[in-house]
This record gives structure tokens, sequence and C-alpha cells, in this order.
């Protein structure tokens, strides 16, 4: 047994339903945790189980590229061997992605920052708690993301790692994005014309535009998506935010910026 399974199984604490059941918890934390359950599994487990659970997280989780290309990615797999070497492989990528991205979007932060975000991201934390070593950032504000709120957990959490952050609720939105010199947000799935996140975030963008503020997004290459089904039905808690100039997305490829059209240059590292 490796080591990366002898810790999984020592830690784990989580089964297919209790990830199913969280509504606050952001794509990144929920992924990772799928991952260590499923390297936690005996061989015999793994080999019946891998298919069939991912494709239930990926239906549950339909907006969240991460699940949806979990289960695309298994499917090719036909060993416990191979299913083993694979979800190790992705807890490593999006333990390197993060830190990458981290790293890539403070260097390109200005001195003393005001930053807006919603919802409650991984990522989203990792650059902020950079950018705090870095000394780049002034504060954070916090929409508190009803209904579920996990916008104020979020702030408490940053709070208790020394950021200096406020929490306001949604609908002063408007004063957030004219206080802050930018926002910055997670992303559950994008492709090349659009990403999707937490619900409140279309009308984030839309004052960015309006007021002349960038907005960030910070997704790793792991929740593209090369298609999406215009008609697909997604959950009410999340919502399709079309790329428009002055967004800036940062993977662990780079920063890219959406051209005339509203598009991101295809990468062919996806």
């Amino acid at each position: 047994m490796s080591e990366l399974r002898k810790r999984a199984r020592k830690l784990q604490k989580v089964d297919i339903e209790t990830l199913l059941a969280d509504r606050t918890r952001g794509a990144t934390s929920l992924y990772r945790d799928a991952l260590k359950y499923f390297i936690a599994l005996r061989d015999e487990e793994l080999k019946s189980q891998l298919l069939q659970d991912t494709a239930i997280l990926a239906d549950h989780f339909n907006v969240m590229g991460l699940f949806r290309r979990l289960h695309k990615d298994v499917k090719k797999l036909t060993n416990p061997e191979e299913m083993r070497t694979y979800l190790d492989n992705c807890l490593h990528r999006i333990n390197r992605n993060q830190s990458l991205i981290a790293e890539n979007c403070t260097r390109k932060l200005p001195l003393k920052v005001t930053i807006l975000t919603i919802s409650s991201s991984t990522l989203v934390s990792s650059i902020l708690l950079e950018a705090a070593r870095s000394g780049k950032l002034k504060q954070v504000i916090c929409l508190r993301s009803g209904p579920a709120n996990e916008g104020e957990q979020f702030a408490k959490d940053l709070g208790n790692r020394g950021i200096k952050v406020s929490c306001i609720d949604d609908d002063r939105i408007r004063d957030g994005v004219l206080t802050s010199d930018l926002s910055l947000s997670g992303c559950d799935l994008w492709t090349t014309a659009f990403f999707i996140n937490k619900t409140g975030t279309l009308r984030l963008s839309e004052l960015a535009i309006e007021y002349g503020k960038p907005l960030w997004i910070a997704a790793d290459n792991l929740r593209h998506a090369a298609e999406f089904p215009s008609g697909e039905n997604i959950d009410p808690n999340f919502e399709i935010i079309p790329f428009k100039n002055g967004f800036r997305l940062f993977s662990e490829s780079g920063d890219f910026i959406p051209d005339k059209t509203g598009r991101l240059p295809d990468n062919e590292s996806l």
C-alpha cells in the first residue's frame, strides 16, 4: 500500500453521500476529498465503485468541470493499478495547480489592493493568502453569498489567517465593487466563451464592467469543458457568465484575456 493511500485511509472521514450533501464548500475542496476517498478504497472496491460513483458525482455536481472530467477520464481505465495511478496524479495536479495559480495571480496584483470576492473558493483563498504574504493585499471584502452564506464562513476563515476582511450582504454588491480595486472569483467550469460560478457572479461581472473594474477568475485547466450543451439544466445556485472585456482568467498555464468577441484563446494543453 502506497504512503499516500495509507494516509488517505487514516484520514478518511467522507463518503459519497457526505459529498453530495455538502452545499457550502467549493469545487476544489469537494474534489480533493473525493480523490482521497477513492484512493483509500481497496482494489476490489475501487474497481467496482469508481465508475459508478464518479458518474453520480458528475451528475449531481454537473456545473463542476472537475467532476465531469474525472468521470470522463475514469471510463478509459480498466484495472485498479491504472485507476490508483490516475487518482494519485489528479491529487498531485490539483495541489500543484493551486500553488501555480496563486503565485501567477499574485505577481500581477498591484500593491495595497482591496479585493472583492464571492462565495467560497480554495483557489481564491490561496491567492489571497499568497498576496498577503507578499505584502500586496490591503483588505478583502466578501459577499455573504446567500442562501447558504458560505461567503460569511469564508471571511471568518480568512480573518483567522490574519487577513483584514469584512463581509457584506449581497444587496450591497454595488458598494463592494465601488470600494474595491478588483473582483476575484472562483470558477466551477469554464469554456472559451463563458464560465460558471455561484449565483451573484453574473451581477458582479456586470457591475465590474459598468464601473471599469477588473474581474479576475481563478480556474485551473481541470475545470475546462470542451463542450457544455446550451440546453443543459444547471443547479439554480449557479449561473453562466459570458467572458467580457476586462476579465482575466488565471490557470496553471498562465493568464488569458478574452478577445473582442468575448472568447478566450484555445489552449492546446487542455
